[in-house]
């Protein structure tokens, strides 16, 4: 016997149209009372006691949809007996064997794929973690012995990240436009590495919702997320949080195959790739400006007199 929760619900009803047709005490119901049955028998999937029915009269001819309580009063008779009372932790109820059937059948198929997710995620999270104390002892090791030198590094890194450089350059060493050309991810191990990383990332994070993705992941999930990575201000690290974040957020109920949904992954997340890229011209035309002297003021075969700029300022 299924118990009741109110947090339990079914995204949705099998329904089996024959077994309810070929129902003889359902065929013997006259018309309205055969509709207030079928009804209550959608209902009991939805209602707060699902998979059953309350047993009383004042919510019943409610959630038959009755035109009024009068009229369940008429027809109720004919319609109640259809179903079994019930009482569970105290609460009298009305069941049908049929509901709770595939109630328990489609409850046990949620916990198998629950299992299955959290052993993956579980197996994964113990590689991942012994992956990452590996780089982090690594990492104290280069900190110890390069403190100062690793942070001005770090820092001609990063101004250097958000310059373009795939460009013809200007007579003053400058670059104008467009973004860096990114490496293809499967034309080296480092790019491999990545993919393997990004779908752990969009695997567990599909973990908590009780969703299994079919491995490998489809072909285009990489590709959007390099588009992705060649515009973020942190590359592939913006691209791999924008993807899980969408995955979180995103419904998977009533799929029967998850992978179905990165069809429309790059139409739902077009929008973040349009201002990603009008961030990056931005970035790029702040550091064009920077690179550009401003000598309109002075004429092409005569220097500039910074005494007399600094005079006029003055």
């Amino acid at each position: 016997m299924a118990s009741f929760n109110e947090n339990d619900r079914a995204s949705y009803q099998p329904w089996d149209e024959e077994s309810f047709q070929s129902n003889r005490k359902a065929r013997r119901l006259s018309t309205l009372p055969r509709w207030m049955y079928r009804t209550l028998s959608q209902a009991a999937w939805h209602c707060s006691t699902r998979p059953y029915l309350p047993d009383d009269d004042a919510e019943l001819w409610d959630l038959a949809e009755c035109e009024s309580r009068e009229q369940w009063e008429m027809y109720k008779e004919s319609v109640r007996p259809m179903f079994t009372p019930v009482v569970i932790n105290g609460v009298k109820l009305l069941g049908h064997p049929r509901l709770v059937r595939d109630w328990d059948k489609l409850a046990a198929k949620r916990r198998q794929m629950r299992d299955i997710g959290s052993k993956g995620g579980k197996a994964k999270a113990t590689k991942r973690l012994a992956h990452a104390k590996q780089k982090l002892s690594k990492k104290e090791l280069e900190i110890e012995t390069e403190l100062e030198t690793e942070s001005e590094k770090k820092k001609e890194r990063d101004f250097k990240r958000h310059l373009p450089t795939n460009l013809p350059a200007k007579t003053d060493g400058g670059l104008v436009g467009a973004a860096p050309k990114m490496p293809d991810s499967k034309s080296s191990n480092l790019g491999q590495e990545w993919r393997e990383k990004l779908a752990d990332e969009i695997q567990e994070t599909a973990n908590l919702k009780g969703v299994v993705f079919q491995m490998p992941l489809p072909e285009k999930v990489f590709v959007f997320a390099e588009q992705l990575a060649q515009y973020a201000y942190r590359g592939r690290e913006d691209a791999e949080d924008i993807i899980t974040t969408w995955v979180s957020d995103r419904p998977f109920d009533g799929l029967q195959n998850p992978n179905v949904a990165f069809d429309k992954m790059e139409a739902e997340l077009n929008f973040k790739l349009n201002g990603l890229k009008e961030t990056y011209e931005w970035r790029n035309k702040k550091a064009q400006d920077a690179r550009t002297p401003n000598v309109e003021s002075a004429r092409d075969d005569e220097p500039i007199d910074a005494t007399e700029e600094l005079e006029e300022i003055v």
